[in-house]
């Protein structure tokens, strides 16, 4: 229930579809995706994202760690 930071640089979509798009190679802003619990309820899902300096350390600014289990 925290905004999740992601390893993508914020940037623009690329005009037509893709799947899992890739961010820019840099950039100045990191994207958060997910909303939290003192954000609007419309934001609160994963495909809402939002951008931040790397070295911002807000109360609700998180991360998820995934690994496969084999």
């Amino acid at each position: 229930n925290v905004w999740e930071w992601c390893q993508d640089w914020f940037d623009d979509y690329p005009q037509k579809d893709v799947v899992d798009p890739q961010g820019a190679e840099k950039g100045k802003f990191r994207v958060l995706r997910g909303g939290s619990w003192n954000y609007h309820p419309q934001s609160c899902r994963s495909a809402f994202r939002i951008r931040y300096v790397p070295g911002s350390r807000i109360n609700f600014f998180g991360f998820r760690l995934c690994f496969c289990l084999d």
